[in-house]
């Protein structure tokens, strides 16, 4: 987040910062009395920090919770992996090619953070789908499928692939047995046991993308 907001135009995000800034220092001031007292200093506050106000919870109507935020973080998470796990040199530049499907709308409007936010990528192309892209080093979040141009080394990518695939299978099979363990859904709350089955679809989704590849 603290990496989006440069790229944030409207200023809500820098007074977002700046008041969680302002109530941690003020969490933090008995734990660490000198640091805080100093950095509060910095932010030209009238009265010390140690007579502060201890902070009350706002009553903030975020409206509808989505997972957005999380979607275009796990897609930059995504292609740094693979640069890193294919040991693409960071100053060399690439062209991404993104199967959005459903998210494509989404994707285009954050375009240029998935562009600025150290994923070394020049050109970005958005599609709701299309077809697999030999030569290119893929990656996957979901239902959402990455291929970046340019720098693969076919080798590696199976091998990269291979693992992702065991890995994957692991956490498949995890979810699967907590899912039919009936005490753990008989005792925990419905929508955790909701975002269980949700976070399991897409992990099998993204295990026959890999496969296919």
């Amino acid at each position: 987040y603290l990496e989006a907001n440069k790229f944030e135009k409207s200023g809500q995000g820098s007074k977002l910062l700046y008041y969680i800034l302002k109530n941690l220092l003020i969490l933090w001031h008995p734990f660490m009395p000198f640091v805080t007292e100093k950095i509060w200093e910095e932010l030209e506050q009238k009265n010390l920090l140690m007579i502060e106000k201890w902070p009350t919870c706002a009553k903030v109507s975020a409206g509808k919770p989505t997972d957005n935020f999380e979607l275009i973080k796990d897609i930059v998470v995504a292609v740094r992996n693979a640069r890193s796990e294919n040991k693409i040199e960071p100053a060399r530049k690439v062209k991404a090619v993104i199967y959005a499907g459903a998210k494509k709308k989404l994707v285009e409007e954050q375009a240029i953070l998935i562009k600025s936010l150290r994923t070394g990528i020049s050109e970005l192309e958005i599609k709701a789908k299309g077809e697999k892209i030999p030569e290119a080093i893929y990656a996957a979040t979901g239902k959402i499928e990455i291929y970046l141009i340019g720098a693969v080394d076919e080798t590696k990518e199976k091998a990269r692939l291979e693992k992702e695939i065991i890995n994957l299978e692991k956490i498949i099979a995890s979810a699967e047995s907590r899912l039919a363990n009936k005490e753990f859904v008989d005792k925990a709350p419905a929508e955790i046991v909701e975002k269980e089955k949700e976070k399991l679809k897409g992990w099998r989704a993204e295990l026959k993308s890999l496969k296919s590849r």
